[in-house]
């Protein structure tokens, strides 16, 4: 009986093991999607980008806020996405005057939030778009908007220096 069950043992080691699966990695999927400017560097327009809010989960690719930008068909950081902030240069965060167009503008007040159509994209300064949407309250000339931050549309007054 002995010599019956070691045999059945030998044979059941003997043959081969179906492979296991891997571990299935965690589906994230956003609590809420909210919609964003985008701009490329060099492209000459703003185009409309989605962000993906996460409250659960914790996903690697959000930042610390729970955003991350859908790029084609996956979710990514917002540093990695390819559409620059305002946090990624040192003049803006510093809060140095730029020049566009052979005239000097200076940070003017805190960023506004705008829809795509309510600004015109005049060009770019250092990969950031810079558009215009007419006169601020108390000026005389056209105020210039830096999309400093594309997740939220976020835009940064400039008015002449």
């Amino acid at each position: 009986m002995l010599l019956a069950a070691l045999a059945l043992a030998a044979a059941l080691v003997s043959q081969p093991q179906a492979a296991k699966p891997a571990p299935k990695q965690p589906t994230f999927l956003p609590d809420r999607v909210r919609a964003g400017c985008g701009y490329v560097p060099g492209s000459n327009s703003l185009i409309p980008i989605e962000v993906g809010l996460f409250f659960d989960g914790d996903p690697p690719f959000a930042d610390v806020h729970g955003q991350a930008i859908r790029v084609g068909t996956r979710w990514m950081h917002p540093d990695q996405a390819p559409y620059p902030t305002g946090a990624s240069r040192s003049w803006f965060r510093d809060g140095d005057p730029i020049t566009f167009e052979g005239r000097r503008y200076v940070k003017h007040g805190l960023p506004r939030v705008y829809a795509l159509d309510e600004l015109e994209l005049v060009g770019e300064h250092d990969g950031l778009a810079v558009a215009t949407g007419g006169l601020l309250p108390g000026q005389s000339e056209p105020t210039l908007f830096l999309l400093s931050d594309p997740a939220s549309c976020g835009f940064q007054p400039y008015r002449p220096a």
